[in-house]
């Protein structure tokens, strides 16, 4: 297993994670705390929130500082990763928080995940899309050195609605947040129409490496949400990169 040491990110605000990853973590960091990029509508203060792709914590701990009464339902399959997503929980002192270790998808499966030990946020598991997204990416460019780095482990995959079936007196979902490195409609297809009925928002980040982008927008649209489209500033030109905010119409 990866060194995990505590990275301070502010002066208030530090994270466990392997300290080969700090370039990843402080890009999540900007994207989440600074450039807000998941303030898509105001939220109750007792939101339920499901956070698929927990990575090591970094949006569960946001939404746990601006919604401390909120429920979230997190989902992280890397055995490593899942690790360090608890110890951030400890960290911080976080309750309201059910973590899963596991992935997300639309039927109970085993399945191989590619892991990045230096760029976890990165795993994956559909290996070959992240392989063709990369070639849009200078191989000198340290990201890429940072992705040279993988292994394979097997990791289990669950429908997100045979969770949200569990919850007692559910009544909404106010976030879905999806962000799982190609197995995003596999996410999707995994909620049964009682739950699409329930949620309120879905943002969705996702690569357009094999039509995906059409594909999600369509089933968006078709279960009910108004679906805004925005490209990351930080992605280049020919990476297909977007991110899908579906409201409730």
């Amino acid at each position: 297993m990866a060194l995990v040491e505590k990275i301070q990110l502010t002066d208030d605000f530090s994270v466990y994670a392997n300290p080969a990853a700090k370039l990843e973590v402080e890009f999540i960091h900007k994207e989440i705390f600074i450039d807000k990029c998941y303030d898509v509508a105001p939220f109750p203060d007792d939101s339920f929130i499901v956070d698929a792709g927990g990575n090591i914590g970094m949006f569960t701990l946001y939404m746990k500082r601006k919604y401390p009464q909120s429920t979230i339902l997190a989902f992280e399959p890397a055995p490593a990763t899942f690790s360090t997503f608890q110890r951030n929980m400890e960290l911080h002192n976080v309750s309201g928080v059910q973590a899963h270790q596991c992935g997300l998808g639309r039927e109970d499966a085993s399945l191989a995940l590619t892991f990045y030990p230096q760029m976890p946020g990165n795993s994956t598991l559909y290996a070959e899309d992240k392989t063709n997204q990369m070639k849009s990416v200078d191989q000198n460019h340290p990201i890429a050195k940072l992705m040279q780095e993988t292994h394979e482990v097997q990791v289990d995959v669950k429908r997100l609605s045979d969770f949200l079936g569990e919850v007692p007196n559910l009544k909404r979902v106010n976030l879905l947040k999806v962000d799982v490195e190609g197995a995003e409609m596999d996410v999707l297809r995994g909620l049964d129409d009682e739950h699409w009925d329930l949620i309120d928002n879905v943002v969705v980040e996702l690569c357009d490496s094999k039509g995906d982008f059409a594909t999600a927008k369509t089933l968006l649209e078709s279960k009910g949400f108004a679906v805004a489209v925005e490209r990351p500033d930080w992605a280049p030109p020919d990476l297909k990169m977007y991110m899908l905010i579906a409201k409730r119409n």
